[in-house]
């Protein structure tokens, strides 16, 4: 059997951490390692990883940087299988996880980036929906998906089994980027490897609502850097996209961007983004959008101004 080497990184993770490290030690593939990265954890979470009695379990400890890419570059680092999988530390893998996503590889051994459906399940562990795909709404490509996932992500990471030599060819994951590091990598891979889709729910995705995924200001704003960035990385993307595909994409993220900075009154940010959005799509709203995100300010420092000095003239009196 091939090893696989499961990456999670951890960070305050004890209220889950436990159940998720038991669907690991549950799983039918036994010749794999279960890597921990503790992202400077301030809880129980260290207690708990090595309170397990198994060989397979390897705890890492790093000073907080407050991202997973970090502890999954880490991860890959120090990984001795032939095979990469991740989990996040309140997600769980179903028993079949990983013997299932191996047997793609065996049957086809060119194959070297492999994911598949996920379930969804709420703080306590109830099941909200049996496909995180149909839930969202999304289509699982397989092939050279390239222009397809530019358009929206649809490869969960809790899902996805890599052969550990494409990173060698790609890199790593990018630790400037919050929350879009995996969407990034998918990206990249995409370039340079066909991906394979397996139509079964391997994995169960926690809902958390205290999570990122639940700001949609925030994340628009972190899907925006995130292409930006691999457009700046592969120029060809505008060929194998097409160049108003890259616009119509990076218009509409940037306006909401933009529109989420004017709803927070953050004038400066919000000027930053509608012109971005100007830029790629030279709407006249987003215009008009820019001339307000210029006046509003002004008018209220002026207001503001007029205010102390009366302020201060009744004073004087």
């Amino acid at each position: 059997m091939s090893k696989v080497s499961v990456i999670m990184p951890v960070y305050n993770g004890e209220n889950f951490i436990e159940e998720a490290i038991g669907s690991i030690l549950n799983q039918t593939y036994s010749d794999w390692e279960l890597i921990c990265i503790d992202d400077g954890s301030t809880d129980g979470s260290k207690e708990i990883i090595r309170s397990f009695n198994d060989k397979r379990i390897r705890y890492f400890y790093q000073k907080n940087f407050g991202s997973p890419a970090r502890g999954r570059n880490l991860g890959i680092k120090v990984s001795n299988g032939d095979y990469i999988a991740f989990i996040d530390q309140d997600d769980i893998y179903l028993p079949e996880s990983i013997s299932e996503r191996i047997k793609c590889f065996i049957k086809n051994p060119k194959i070297c980036f492999v994911y598949s459906d996920c379930m969804i399940i709420d703080a306590e562990g109830k099941e909200i929906h049996d496909s995180i795909i149909r839930y969202t709404n999304k289509i699982p490509f397989s092939g050279w998906v390239f222009k397809e996932l530019f358009s929206g992500i649809f490869i969960p990471i809790q899902a996805v089994m890599i052969k550990k030599k494409v990173f060698d060819n790609v890199g790593m994951f990018n630790e400037k980027l919050v929350g879009t590091d995996d969407y990034e990598m998918w990206l990249r891979i995409s370039c340079h490897y066909p991906i394979t889709y397996l139509n079964k729910a391997l994995a169960k995705w926690r809902d958390n609502p205290t999570s990122l995924s639940h700001n949609q200001h925030q994340m628009d704003e972190n899907f925006a850097n995130c292409l930006e960035s691999v457009l700046r990385q592969f120029p060809d993307s505008y060929t194998l996209i097409g160049a108003r595909n890259v616009r119509k994409r990076m218009y509409a993220l940037s306006i909401d961007v933009a529109y989420g900075c004017l709803i927070r009154g953050e004038w400066n940010l919000a000027r930053k983004w509608l012109k971005k959005s100007w830029y790629w799509g030279r709407k006249p709203k987003t215009l008009v959008q820019l001339l307000i995100s210029y006046c509003t300010p002004l008018a209220q420092r002026c207001w503001s101004v007029e205010q102390q000095a009366k302020s201060s003239s009744i004073v004087d009196e």
